[in-house]
């Protein structure tokens, strides 16, 4: 007795993640042709909460190196009131233009680079090839835990795909304002290697995306199969 197992693809690529409009984005707020560096706190109330200090950090440092960048941030309503709560406690996150959530592939379109909390989020930035500046921390004693218990070589499902690290990662005590400013400035000073990783970004999530329409459309035919074979027995 077996149950039958079909491959559907992720259903985060039924998106198309390269429609945004990032003109209009930047006419809405008068940014002329400043660069953009967007930021993803994250969509956990733990994950903006270690990360809010070394973003804020990171931003301080970029707008020293770089005085003319914009940084905007698109925020789901379910974290809003915590990543604004974060901006009002540090007021290095009030240069952030704070969007919502529904502006996100505008904002993507509009990005040179992107600074982001691993997860789904840094997914969709390779679908549209923004490169991107990936950090993640965890609780201390659960880091020690899941150190030990899974030794993954990446920990973004994109790079894991391509097994190569096309997203820098920076993890635990390596997300730190330096580090993460440092590896934005290397976009944003190297046109060339910022075309190059974005370049890769959308060759890598092609890939993974793969033929066939999408993942909804591929289960519900995978159902029907099942249904069907089940049904001829």
């Amino acid at each position: 007795m077996y149950l039958p197992v079909h491959y559907v693809g992720n259903p985060v690529f039924d998106t198309d993640y390269r429609a945004g409009d990032g003109q209009s984005l930047r006419d809405q707020y008068d940014l002329g042709e400043r660069p953009i560096v967007s930021i993803f706190f994250g969509s956990r109330p733990s994950e903006i909460a270690r990360l809010a200090a070394p973003f804020a950090d990171a931003i301080e440092l970029l707008r020293m190196e770089f005085p003319d960048l914009a940084f905007i941030s698109p925020v789901s309503n379910s974290v809003s009131k915590i990543v604004l709560g974060k901006a009002g406690e540090d007021l290095r996150l009030q240069e952030v233009i704070f969007l919502p959530e529904d502006r996100k592939i505008d904002t993507m379109a509009a990005s040179r680079v992107a600074l982001a909390c691993s997860g789904t989020m840094t997914t969709q930035l390779a679908s549209a090839g923004v490169p991107t500046v990936v950090a993640y921390k965890l609780a201390g004693l659960t880091y020690f835990a899941a150190k030990r218990l899974f030794k993954p070589d990446y920990i973004s499902i994109v790079n894991i795909a391509a097994d190569a690290l096309l997203m820098p990662e920076f993890i635990q005590d390596d997300v730190t304002g330096e580090v993460l400013a440092e590896a934005v400035a290397t976009y944003l000073c190297d046109p060339a290697q910022e075309k190059s990783a974005a370049r890769a970004l959308l060759d890598q999530t092609d890939k993974m995306r793969g033929e066939g329409g999408k993942a909804s459309d591929r289960a519900a035919l995978a159902i029907i199969d099942i249904l069907a074979e089940g049904l001829s027995l």
